[in-house]
């Protein structure tokens, strides 16, 4: 159970209040540390050693750096310098991280971007827009991470930067000299004289300790925002931004075959080329494109069992998608969900017999084109635009074979706009995407053709940014066929059907859908603030509709949430920090029918010995749920209360573990258990071995089954409860899962990584029932037992039949289930030259089900190794130049 961090305004209001008294800034804070670049003649060899003239010569190093954690504000317990020097191509900076016990420096060595073990790490607000910065890192093992920084605690580690880097060793300590092109940074060319906000930070990883040349507070008022001064920097010419990528792939895929059908002969072959690119169109925004991109995951996704009738959320994993994706986000639903484009087909045939069918894996994406950047003046502009082609379905039929179209051609566009307003105090902005379908053929009656939303927001912060208030509005058109907008109307994003609504239903006769949604969100953060707290309010009405182009799970709500929460930063006794939340969370309806409220409290607690806890404690009251019989009358559900707790062990030990235990309690059976644990463990400075284990048990009261009608050609006008027979049942589920990860780096450039994961679910239904009065406050009244006198079980076609006392006679399928799937990668990477990789990828996966409860892992995992495998084999290699 994830629990939201919420509390009612007024509790917030007493809060902040009360607080105007706390020392909102540390005593040890410089808020104007400047540091002075030096232009040199004769740049540095990277080679790590830092030994060169002009280090030695050019330039001053800095002062020692300043403890973040754990003692923030206090000097750090090992002794650090910088300096940075430029000429007209790179930016070159070198660190002296001294160490009093050299032996124990953590040289762990990690594919890239993946920071393990003691790491230096140098920031660049080179636009000095106080928002975006570019950090580049290495760790004493030599790896090398760049990710994005901003003022949230988020990084972006999909943004990748061609530089170079590399560390040395001595009885001293440990050394580190980067070479950053000024190619891979974006500032103004119109400036002579450059003035950047810049961060250095070190981490010794054996005391969880973190070191800054100008302290950012963790409780600060935006990490960027708060980056110290970086002088000195002029005359830079303009930079020339041309890089192209040119790709080559070769798969090979080996499958069961099974005779008579055409499409599963037991082996494929496929290849590919195309080519990346990126053009500086000036020296504030950037063109991406691709050109017959591959977009094949090099990671499958995660293995999970859906029960539900909403969709399943993947993350993006393909790099052109990822780079930049923080530009296209907005307070509230999920305007951009990348996932959309080169997903599967929506249309495959019927299955039948003497029908052998094969209908594409994922749609082809023609092109794709993204512009993105920010001018000095602080406007900031994200641009995708992507075609994806016509897919066919290939169909044999009595030996004749045809073709039906699974997709047709299709555009995606989004735009995202943002102006900084009074150095990023003030930020407005707006958005608008669109998707636009050529539909010809019939049976695509279902997809709509058009669908746009537009969307405004802003950002305000007031008084040293100590309190902020955020906010959006979002409008959503959609068109299509009578067909399609009814199918809209009736999905489980909208289900206008239900019955007892008043407020919406279903016009067969529309032939467009549109609607709004926005949120609100008022807050207090800034420096050292003990006392911090949120308030959230949000809504999407009924006809809102986003899942073209972006991703909403529930339209037809108004949600009210909020937190306020106590933060120790200094450590104290046997806490290093802690904080304590308290939090509420309120959901209804554009009827008014509360869905859903909680409330509860969490804490937060690092220990000095780095280990850490969390608790949470939650109960729920009597909610109403619109979706639990798909699109039937609202049900009332019971109260329920649980916990949550994880704890993690001291992480730069060689091994260590973390778990996690939830437990919910309530009436009429709701109860579960859900657990994991995992163990971490490095054997050797460049090998790490991931396992964890996770088992979760529910036993739920009430649970969809099936709405079977109740009459052959039931009428409209009939209530639900005549036209159908809603059945329910108790439901008994166990989850077994186990996640294998193996990182080993050869050299810095070359890794073998492999992530295995296999996964057995299965579910007992028993306690059917019929629902009948599903508001009642007596959990007995909202339905109709379903016993031996009128329910009977045929096990030859594995269903139930119901012959009521009034004659009523319905059946449905027996919906227990043993579901079970393995899937795994190993890939091997190498960086042969600057961001030039060749990829050698082996995918498995194998999957099935049986209709029936098997509890015996023993059994499940006999019979999930039984299943045929499908084996891809793929080579992939790409080799990167600039111009």
């Amino acid at each position: 159970m994830k629990s939201v961090n919420c509390i009612s305004i007024a509790s917030l209001l007493l809060i902040i209040t009360n607080s105007f008294s706390a020392q909102e800034v540390a005593d040890s804070i410089s808020p104007n540390y400047i540091y002075k670049a030096v232009r040199t003649e004769t740049p540095p060899v990277i080679d790590g050693r830092v030994d060169d003239d002009c280090w030695e010569n050019v330039g001053t190093w800095s002062g020692t750096f300043v403890q973040q954690q754990p003692d923030e504000g206090k000097p750090e317990t090992e002794e650090t310098h910088i300096k940075i020097l430029y000429d007209d191509h790179n930016m070159y900076v070198a660190f002296r991280a001294y160490d009093s016990e050299p032996e124990k420096i953590n040289r762990w060595l990690a594919p890239r971007d993946q920071l393990k073990g003691d790491a230096v790490a140098i920031i660049f607000d080179s636009y000095d827009d106080k928002r975006t910065g570019f950090c580049f890192a290495l760790t004493a093992g030599g790896t090398r991470a760049d990710f994005l920084v901003s003022n949230t605690s988020s990084n972006d580690y999909t943004w990748n930067a061609v530089w170079d880097g590399k560390v040395s060793f001595d009885d001293k300590g440990w050394y580190a000299e980067f070479r950053i092109p000024l190619s891979q940074l974006r500032y103004s060319n119109k400036e002579v004289e450059q003035e950047w906000g810049m961060g250095a930070l070190r981490s010794i990883d054996r005391k969880l300790e973190t070191d800054h040349l100008h302290l950012i507070p963790r409780q600060n008022d935006g990490f960027v925002h708060s980056l110290g001064r970086l002088t000195g920097i002029s005359n830079l010419p303009k930079s020339r931004r041309i890089e192209l990528s040119p790709y080559t792939s070769l798969k090979y895929q080996l499958t069961q075959k099974e005779e008579g059908n055409p499409y599963a002969t037991g082996s494929e072959w496929g290849y590919g080329a195309g080519l990346d690119g990126k053009i500086g169109l000036s020296s504030d925004f950037t063109l991406d494109f691709t050109i017959n991109p591959d977009f094949g995951q090099v990671e499958a996704d995660p293995s999970t069992i859906n029960l539900t009738a909403f969709e399943t959320y993947y993350e993006e994993k393909r790099p052109f998608f990822l780079e930049g994706k923080n530009i296209f986000s907005m307070l509230g639903e999920k305007m951009f969900y990348s996932r959309r484009i080169g997903s599967r087909p929506q249309w495959s045939p019927d299955e039948e017999d003497g029908r052998y069918s094969k209908v594409p894996e994922q749609t082809h994406i023609l092109s794709a084109v993204k512009v993105s950047g920010k001018s000095k003046k602080g406007l900031s502009l994200g641009i995708v635009n992507s075609l994806t082609s016509k897919e066919s379905a290939r169909i044999t039929e009595n030996g004749r074979e045809y073709r039906m179209t699974a997709q047709p051609f299709t555009s995606y566009s989004v735009a995202r706009v943002q102006q900084d307003i009074k150095g990023g105090n003030t930020v407005v902005g707006g958005m608008i995407s669109s998707v636009n379908r050529s539909l010809e053929e019939e049976h695509l009656s279902g997809l709509t053709r058009n669908a746009y939303v537009g969307a405004v927001d802003f950002e305000q912060y007031i008084l040293d940014r100590r309190y902020y208030t955020m906010g959006s509005v979002k409008y959503s058109y959609v068109e299509g066929s009578k067909d399609a907008i009814t199918k809209l109307q009736r999905s489980p994003v909208h289900y206008f059907q239900r019955e007892g609504a008043t407020h919406v239903k279903v016009d067969e006769s529309r032939t467009s859908l549109q609607g709004t949604s926005g949120s609100i969100m008022v807050g207090r953060g800034g420096k050292n603030n003990k006392w911090v707290g949120e308030q959230y309010f949000s809504w999407a009405s009924p006809g809102f509709e986003l899942n073209d182009m972006g991703y909403l799970e529930s339209a037809d709500y108004k949600l009210f949430r909020g937190y306020i929460a106590y933060v120790e930063n200094t450590p104290t006794g046997i806490f290093r920090n802690y904080n304590l939340v308290a939090f509420h969370r309120t959901l209804w309806d554009y009827s008014g029918v509360i869905t859903y409220n909680n409330e509860g409290f969490e804490t937060n607690i690092s220990f000095m010995n780095k280990w850490y806890l969390y608790f949470c404690a939650f109960y729920e009251g009597y909610n109403v749920s619109n979706g639990l019989l798909r699109g039937g009358m609202p049900v009332r559900s019971n109260p329920r209360w649980g916990t949550d707790m994880s704890f993690g062990t001291d992480q730069a030990k060689k091994v260590w573990f973390k778990g996690y235990h939830g437990t919910c309690f309530g009436s009429v059976q709701r109860y579960a258990q859900y657990a994991w644990a995992e163990v971490n463990y490095r054997p050797i400075p460049n090998l790490g071995l991931t396992a964890r284990l996770e088992y979760d048990y529910m036993n739920m009261g009430l649970d969809y089954v099936a709405s079977p009608d109740l009459l052959s050609s039931p009428k409209a006008d009939l209530p639900q409860t005549d036209r159908k027979a809603y059945i329910l049942a108790a439901r008994k589920q166990n989850i077994v899962g186990l996640t294998l990860r193996m990182d080993y780096s050869i050299t810095p450039d070359l890794s073998v990584q492999f992530y295995g994961n296999p996964f057995m679910s299965s579910g007992k239904y028993t306690a059917f029932k019929r629902a009948t009065n599903t508001m009642d406050k007596k959990f007995s009244n909202r339905f109709r037992p379903l016993d031996d006198k009128v329910l009977a079980y045929h096990s030859a076609d594995n269903n139930y039949s119901v012959t009521e006392v009034n004659g009523n006679t319905y059946t449905f399928d027996n919906p227990d289930f043993s579901f079970r799937e393995f899937r795994f990668n190993l890939v091997a990477r190498w960086e042969y030259r600057p961001n030039s990789i060749l990829y050698l990828v082996w995918g498995q996966e194998r999957s099935g089900s049986d209709s029936e409860y098997i509890s015996s892992f023993s059994q499940n995992t006999s019979a999930l190794f039984k299943y045929h495998p499908n084996n891809v084999l793929m080579l992939k290699l790409n080799y990167w130049f600039s111009l």
